[in-house]
């Protein structure tokens, strides 16, 4: 009788690790698929400082919405909302940073939240677009 319980509770603990999982809101994507979403129209939104969009340039038609972790609530609240007047945040989009952890940390925090119902993590960042090749314009 033990195992039996012990078999159901492994049985049940797999599948909700399992629904978790296929249910995640949130796609890694590298360089590839990165222009070619972009070339879909997908919005691409960076997160970096304008030191940094001053420093590398951004890509072509992205948004520019400077997101800082922190413990505050409020601070991602007030995001939601600034990136909200400009991107459907019913229809997927691309949060880029400058190597990726940012954009992770940020990506995972709006996948918990459910913000939306999907959206795109460039793993690489900016400096993985530029060694990749990848085109920027000027930050004005």
């Amino acid at each position: 009788m033990k195992k039996i319980k012990i078999y159901n509770f492994i049985f049940l603990l797999l599948i909700f690790t399992l629904n978790k999982t296929f249910a995640s809101n949130l796609i890694d994507i590298n360089n590839e698929e990165l222009i070619i979403l972009e070339k879909k129209g997908v919005p691409i939104i960076d997160i970096r400082t304008r030191n940094e969009w001053l420093d590398t340039g951004i890509i072509p038609n992205s948004h520019t919405y400077t997101f800082i972790y922190d413990l505050e609530r409020d601070n991602f609240d007030k995001w939601v909302k600034e990136i909200s007047k400009n991107i459907k945040l019913s229809e997927p989009f691309i949060i880029i940073c400058r190597s990726g952890k940012r954009s992770k940390a940020l990506s995972q925090l709006i996948s918990s939240q459910q913000i939306t119902s999907k959206f795109y993590n460039s793993k690489k960042g900016i400096i993985g677009w530029l060694r990749s090749g990848g085109r920027v314009k000027k930050y004005e």
